[in-house]
């Protein structure tokens, strides 16, 4: 499906040309970080560290992802548009489903082999999950009810694809037709508004329905889409250092200090992380040598690659590990921890998301334009 954009575009002289993006090796230094943050924050399902161990706050690590994915799938679109003048909508979600399913698949089929033949458990626990998972539901039926350990970390993975489900055709109704200024504004407006959504629910509602939630968590994909949009328009403007600077600090200290549920991140927290996080990358992006040399290391870089495997099997596989070695000492279970996970998050790439990819890029080359 192809959808044309308006073929009168912007007014002359409000848009400049996006400068195409490529790859840039600090976003998988971004990545990594993220996904570290969130694993430090469940290294507690090994129960093999002091609880002070424990990231308090690395699942902020999550919102910085949303950042990250927003900036990218936006911009993506953004360059589709200027390149072509029009937005395959169908080659969008072919791409996001070869990339996302077949590692989505194959762990659900261990957490079903898990569930059942590891613990026991009936496999009618499966059956509610499963669907939901494949579905990217997760987050409103964990709402509505607790998610086995392994599943609830997919609520994040909902979240993003559900806002994937809508967002190329409001890109295709408004951003195409609006002065990117109010492309701009109706961005910053609409962070607002879910940020003040998120706040009055908070207040009236469980804590699990604010955060999971798709319409109160969604700023930072929106966050995400506001940088891309900016870039477009104003590819040349470079943030301070100072910015980036405070930017980092924030990020640092909600991770380290900030426990979930805290009032902060509803008063306002939630919001400031993803501004943060949009700094941290916006720096990035701009080749801020700090950025950069921060982020483009090679074991970040490596672990960025691989980041959507390590997160997707790391709660499983701690669980897993607690299980077979709760005799064992503290010790040997977090080694076996960490090397089990290294080898899920090595097999699920090598196994399956690397040959998808390639399947991918040589299904694109010989399918019509």
């Amino acid at each position: 499906m192809t959808v044309t954009a308006d073929a009168h575009g912007p007014a002359s002289g409000e848009r400049t040309p996006p400068t195409a993006l490529g790859y840039v090796p600090a976003l998988d230094g971004i990545r990594a970080v993220a996904v570290l943050m969130v694993i430090g924050s469940h290294i507690g399902l090994l129960r093999a560290l002091p609880d002070g161990w424990k990231l308090r706050g690395g699942f902020i690590g999550v919102d910085i992802f949303f950042v990250l994915s927003g900036f990218l799938i936006t911009t993506l679109l953004l360059e589709e548009r200027q390149k072509r003048g029009s937005v395959r909508v169908g080659t969008f979600y072919r791409r996001r489903a070869m990339r996302l399913l077949p590692a989505l698949v194959g762990f659900l089929a261990m957490h079903v082999v898990f569930i059942t033949l590891v613990l026991g458990h009936p496999i009618a626990i499966e059956r509610r999950w499963i669907p939901s998972a494949l579905l990217f539901a997760t987050n409103w039926s964990a709402i509505a009810a607790q998610p086995p350990i392994a599943i609830g970390h997919l609520w994040s993975l909902a979240v993003e694809e559900q806002f994937y489900l809508v967002w190329p055709f409001v890109m295709i109704l408004v951003g195409t037709r609006a002065r990117p200024r109010y492309v701009v504004a109706g961005l910053v407006a609409t962070i607002a508004v879910i940020g003040i959504h998120r706040w009055l629910l908070w207040e009236a509602t469980s804590v699990a329905r604010v955060v999971l939630g798709t319409d109160t968590h969604a700023d930072g994909l929106m966050f995400g889409a506001l940088l891309a949009h900016v870039r477009a328009w104003r590819p040349t403007a470079r943030l301070p250092r100072p910015a980036l600077l405070i930017a980092a600090a924030l990020l640092g200290a909600t991770a380290a200090l900030v426990k979930p549920g805290a009032a902060f991140l509803f008063r306002g927290g939630y919001t400031l992380v993803g501004a943060a996080a949009a700094v941290v990358i916006a720096s990035a992006v701009g080749g801020d040598r700090l950025a950069t040399g921060a982020l483009a290391r090679r074991p970040l870089l490596a672990i960025g690659r691989v980041s959507y495997g390590l997160y997707l099997w790391h709660p499983l596989v701690f669980w897993w590990v607690f299980v077979e070695l709760h005799t064992r000492s503290d010790t040997v279970r977090f080694f076996a921890g960490v090397v089990a996970t290294a080898v899920a998050t090595s097999a699920s790439w090598y196994l399956v998301e690397r040959p998808f990819l390639r399947w991918k890029s040589r299904l694109e080359s010989v399918l019509p334009s």
